[in-house]
């Protein structure tokens, strides 16, 4: 289980992409102080049930990857993936990504970093307040065996179960 009061920033490749786990991404926003997704979107959406729709252009570097970053006090993850190059005709299901991932606070911390440098430059009037999450304190204790357990599972099931269609 993840800690409340966390930053959340999901990227997507596709609008459609996020749209298929749509869903899920609202569960996980629900306890996040704050929550964003970017992907390919016309225009930025702030509904109130769901993370903030940020549109980047699929030209940039993160038009070409998917990523979960959370940050919270006592806990954090990064996962990015990124597509191999020379696949724009490949079905979504057989793409392939390098990926990795970490729980290390300060590896998470430039992560949400980085993510929110991203909105701040799309959506400047969506990021009120994210500088003082940003500034918490990090929390060195590592994450505890069964926070690594819980979180890899789910990522194993989550890739098994979805392949390469969201994050």
């Amino acid at each position: 289980s993840t800690s409340q009061g966390g930053m959340l920033f999901g990227g997507f490749q596709k609008e459609r992409f996020y749209r298929a786990a749509q869903p899920r991404w609202r569960d996980l926003a629900a306890s996040a102080e704050c929550a964003f997704v970017l992907a390919a979107f016309d225009r930025l959406a702030t509904p109130d049930d769901g993370p903030v729709e940020v549109p980047v252009d699929a030209s940039e570097p993160v038009g070409r990857e998917w990523s979960l970053v959370y940050d919270a006090p006592g806990f954090g993850a990064v996962l990015s993936a990124w597509e191999r190059p020379g696949q724009v005709s490949t079905a979504d299901r057989d793409r392939r990504f390098e990926v990795i991932w970490c729980v290390e606070p300060e590896v998470v911390r430039d992560a949400a970093i980085v993510a929110y440098g991203i909105v701040e430059r799309v959506a400047p009037q969506v990021v009120e307040g994210i500088e003082k999450l940003l500034a918490r304190p990090l929390e060195p204790r590592p994450p505890s065996l069964a926070q690594l357990t819980d979180l890899t599972n789910r990522m194993v099931a989550y890739v098994a179960g979805a392949g390469s269609q969201a994050a």
